[in-house]
């Protein structure tokens, strides 16, 4: 496959479909709970205990995902350790597995998240009291 990379479709709707492009109708819907693999190191346990209550939350981090976020943190546990230590090739390899998961501050500004709407406050507009 040449070419970019393809944004994944949760950040797509987050940013408001900034392309106004169709949405893919039949991608997968990875079901079940994203959970910690046992065999981080602690400092990596650390790393995503810390990150992936968001990534869950914004829709970036599924079932699908947790080898790739895995890798994610122990990248970075590594890096919190000795940063001066981390090859280059490692920071481009963080960086990148941060904007997979919306992370960092490119990727955070083209998520654009609507605030959830109060059912009681959507009657109120529908009946014209508020």
């Amino acid at each position: 496959m040449r070419g970019r990379k393809p944004k994944p479709t949760k950040l797509k709707i987050m940013a408001g479909k900034p392309g106004h492009r169709p949405l893919p109708k039949h991608e997968p819907e990875p079901v079940g709970k994203a959970e910690m693999p046992a065999w981080l190191s602690a400092d990596a346990q650390k790393v995503w205990a810390e990150l992936a209550p968001e990534a869950i939350t914004l829709g970036t981090l599924t079932s699908y995902d947790v080898s790739q976020f895995a890798m994610l943190c122990t990248e970075e546990a590594a890096y919190r350790k000795d940063p001066a230590g981390t090859p280059t090739t490692a920071k481009t390899l963080i960086k990148g597995l941060y904007a997979e998961f919306g992370k960092g501050p490119s990727s955070r500004s083209r998520i654009q998240v609507k605030p959830p709407v109060n059912p009681i406050d959507a009657e109120k507009r529908a009946f014209g009291l508020a």
